[in-house]
């Protein structure tokens, strides 16, 4: 497995485990093709820079794990702010780990961007995380 191969699957897992899952937030691929709930749901980007070198055998990339969070437009942005919560629970100052590396959370940002362009009943927030991953 490549390092952004790993990387993104390791990323990724936290919104796989039994606990996300009990969230009851739809989460989405940066790649979904379909159509998206009405309702509530949010997206996953991870976004890389150019890898760094010189770490003693191991390959490092720094980056920013982006994630739109869709909620109904006209409520206010309380669910937004609810959901990225949860977000900071199961992403903020996390380690996750497994044989191919690890990848290190920060702190996270919630911006609220406004009404969705491509469907106007949804408004959309930004949530951002930047990430360091450690290869082995």
């Amino acid at each position: 497995m490549g390092k952004y191969e790993a990387l993104e699957s390791l990323s990724l897992s936290i919104f796989g485990t039994q606990e996300w899952q009990s969230e009851d937030i739809v989460t989405m691929p940066s790649n979904f093709i379909g159509d998206a709930p009405n309702n509530e749901y949010i997206r996953v980007h991870i976004i890389m820079d150019t890898p760094k070198s010189g770490y003693a055998k191991l390959e490092h990339m720094q980056g920013q794990m982006m994630i739109d969070i869709f909620i109904p437009s006209g409520e206010g942005p309380s669910r937004a702010s609810a959901i990225a919560d949860a977000l900071d629970k199961y992403l903020v100052g996390k380690s996750l780990s497994n044989g191919t590396g690890r990848v290190q959370f920060s702190s996270s940002l919630l911006s609220h961007v406004g009404l969705d362009k491509a469907n106007q009943k949804l408004h959309r927030s930004l949530y951002s995380i930047p990430l360091s991953y450690f290869g082995n």
